[in-house]
């Protein structure tokens, strides 16, 4: 499920193509960046402190971001920089979410048109209360 997102923007974009990542220096972030750099994707990592911005540039980020400041509730929209970063300021081609509601709307702002956002978290971000997914 992870590499088919890069597999076609590879095809689609000839290997030119932004992701972003986050959690970036969580367990499963730190695998989806690696194969992103191995598929020749550009990736942006965002993080919640200095120390796992350390650990998501040793693991191969390009760039890391860090989108939640000490005693902040949720995260901050962090869509604009993602657009700005991306090469051509359209967006970035592939974001992947582990962490849902807080960053859901941010995620797929940050998306170029026809972007790929997918969302791997315990209960889908964008689903009405109470349900774990779309009916």
């Amino acid at each position: 499920a992870f590499e088919f997102p890069l597999h076609c923007k590879k095809l689609a974009q000839t290997g030119k193509y932004d992701v972003i990542v986050t959690a970036a220096a969580g367990g499963t972030g730190k695998l989806v960046v690696q194969m992103a750099k191995m598929a020749g994707a550009r990736v942006l990592g965002l993080v919640s402190t200095e120390a796992k911005a350390e650990i998501a540039a040793a693991h191969g980020c390009d760039d890391t971001l860090i989108y939640r400041q000490p005693g902040q509730q949720g995260c901050e929209d962090f869509s604009g920089f993602a657009r700005g970063w991306s090469r051509d300021g359209a967006g970035v081609s592939v974001v992947y979410d582990s962490i849902g509601k807080a960053t859901a709307a941010a995620s797929l702002a940050s998306l170029r048109p026809r972007g790929t956002c997918v969302f791997f978290v315990r209960r889908a971000p964008l689903c009405p209360k109470g349900r774990q997914s779309w009916p």
